[in-house]
C-alpha cells in the first residue's frame, strides 16, 4: 500500500466514509505503523512531542464541536479518531517514518509475562469445595440440591436443574475472577451472566422456592435476565440494588472505585442507592440510560451503550475518560500494579484499542495525549507526566 494509498484511507475514516473494510484496512495499517516506527528526524522536525500534542488538542477540538451536532450513531466514528490522528500524518511522511524490514525495540522494557487477561475464574460450592476453572477439564463438576454444575467446552460455567426442584435455601455458590480473567455464567433460571475480571458474583445453588432471584455482585458484570413475572431479578452491590423482571444491563460496582454505574441496555429496571433511607430514589431506568451512585446520591443520564459494552466484546473504548478511571481497567486486565510518579491531575483520553493487544500497544495509545508517559518494570506501570 502507498503513501497515497495510506492517506486516502485515513481521509475516508475521519470523514466517517470508509467501508467496512476500508475501516479494518486502516487500522491494521496503523498497528503496524506503531510496531515498525523510527527515530524522530530532530534535524528536519519540531520536537516530536510537541507536534504530536499540538495534532491531538486540534483533533479533539473538532471532535467536541462535532458532538454537539451530531447524533450518537454518527458520535460512534470518534473513537477512531484518536488513533487516526498519528496514521494521518505517518501517512503523509510527516510524523513518523519507518524503514521496511526493520525491527524497532519497544520503548516500553515490558515483562513478556504481561500478558491480556483471558477466560480463568474461582467457584466456590455450597460446601466450601474449591474449583479454579481453568484446570479442569468440561463437563460435569459438581451436582448440588438436584442442580448439575457443567463446565461447556466453550467455556462456560452451567447450571441445570435435574428433575424435582428442591429448596435450597441457604446454599449459595460463588464465582470469582481475579486480575486478568473474565468468565461467562449461566444461572439455573437461564440468565446469562458475563463477569469482568477482579469481580465476584454470589448466588443460590438454584432460585426453585424463592419469591425473588436475588444475587450479589461486585466489581462489573453484565445481565441478560431471563424472564419471570413472578419471581423478580435482584441484583445487590455495597451501594445499590437493582431489580428487573428480564432485561439486559450492564452494572460496575468496584470497591476500589467510589462510583458505580447501571447501564440498561434493554427491558427496564428499578435502582435504588443501597440504604433504607434513600429507597425513596428509586429511578426507573430507559434503554440507553445509566444510573450513577456516588456517596448514596444518584444521578441518572444518557450514554452510549457501545462504550459500556466493550470490555464484554473484547474493546477497550475510552471516551473523555479520566486517567485513574483508564489506568484501573487497564491494572485489572493485565494484572499490573500502577503507581503514579507525579500528582494525579485530570488528564482525559479518547481512544478504542483491542483488549487483547499487548500492553504496550495501548500505553502508546494513551501516550498520544502528550500529557502522560509510562514507564514498565516487570508487572509495575510508572505514570509520568
Amino acid at each position: 500500500m502507498t503513501n497515497n494509498e495510506f492517506k486516502e484511507l485515513a481521509r475516508k475514516c475521519h470523514d466517517n466514509t470508509a467501508s467496512e473494510e476500508e475501516r479494518i484496512a486502516f487500522e491494521q495499517a496503523y498497528h503496524l505503523m506503531l510496531r515498525r516506527y523510527t527515530e524522530w528526524d530532530k534535524e528536519n522536525m519540531r520536537n516530536e512531542q510537541t507536534v504530536e500534542k499540538e495534532i491531538y488538542q486540534s483533533l479533539m477540538q473538532k471532535v467536541a464541536n462535532d458532538q454537539s451536532n451530531t447524533s450518537s450513531a454518527k458520535n460512534k466514528r470518534h473513537f477512531y479518531i484518536a488513533a487516526a490522528v498519528v496514521f494521518i500524518i505517518a501517512a503523509a511522511g510527516i510524523f513518523y517514518f519507518f524503514k521496511k524490514d526493520q525491527q524497532i525495540p519497544h520503548k516500553f522494557a515490558v515483562n513478556q509475562q504481561v500478558t491480556p487477561g483471558k477466560e480463568g475464574a474461582t467457584l466456590v460450592l455450597a460446601n466450601g469445595k474449591k474449583i479454579i476453572l481453568s484446570a479442569v477439564n468440561k463437563g460435569k463438576l459438581a451436582q448440588e440440591a438436584g442442580v448439575v454444575i457443567t463446565k461447556t467446552a466453550d467455556g462456560q460455567l452451567v447450571y441445570e436443574i435435574k428433575g424435582q426442584g428442591q429448596s435450597v435455601i441457604g446454599q449459595m455458590n460463588t464465582l470469582s475472577t481475579n486480575n486478568g480473567e473474565t468468565y461467562r455464567l449461566r444461572l439455573p433460571d437461564g440468565s446469562l451472566v458475563w463477569l469482568n475480571a477482579a469481580s465476584t458474583i454470589k448466588y443460590p445453588v438454584s432460585f426453585y422456592g424463592l419469591k425473588s432471584r436475588m444475587v450479589e455482585l461486585s466489581g462489573e458484570a453484565y445481565f441478560e435476565v431471563a424472564k419471570n413475572a413472578v419471581s423478580p431479578f435482584i441484583v445487590h452491590t455495597d451501594r445499590e440494588v437493582v431489580q428487573v423482571l428480564g432485561t439486559h444491563f450492564n452494572l460496575s460496582s468496584y470497591n476500589d472505585e467510589s462510583v458505580s454505574r447501571t447501564t440498561l441496555i434493554e427491558g427496564k429496571v428499578s435502582l435504588s442507592p443501597n440504604a433504607s433511607e434513600e429507597t425513596k430514589q428509586a429511578r426507573i431506568l430507559k434503554p440507553g440510560e445509566q444510573g450513577v451512585i456516588q456517596f448514596g446520591s444518584m444521578e441518572v443520564k444518557n450514554v452510549n451503550t457501545e462504550e459500556v459494552l466493550a470490555w464484554k466484546n473484547g474493546e477497550f473504548m475510552f471516551n473523555n475518560e479520566d486517567i485513574k478511571s483508564v489506568m484501573n481497567k487497564i491494572s485489572r486486565w493485565y494484572d499490573v500494579e500502577v503507581i503514579y510518579q507525579s500528582p494525579k491531575k485530570h488528564i482525559l483520553i479518547w481512544g478504542s484499542i483491542s483488549r487483547f493487544k499487548s500492553i504496550s500497544d495501548v500505553l502508546k495509545l494513551i501516550e498520544l495525549t502528550g500529557d502522560v508517559h509510562f514507564k514498565v518494570q516487570g508487572r509495575r506501570v510508572i505514570v509520568m507526566e
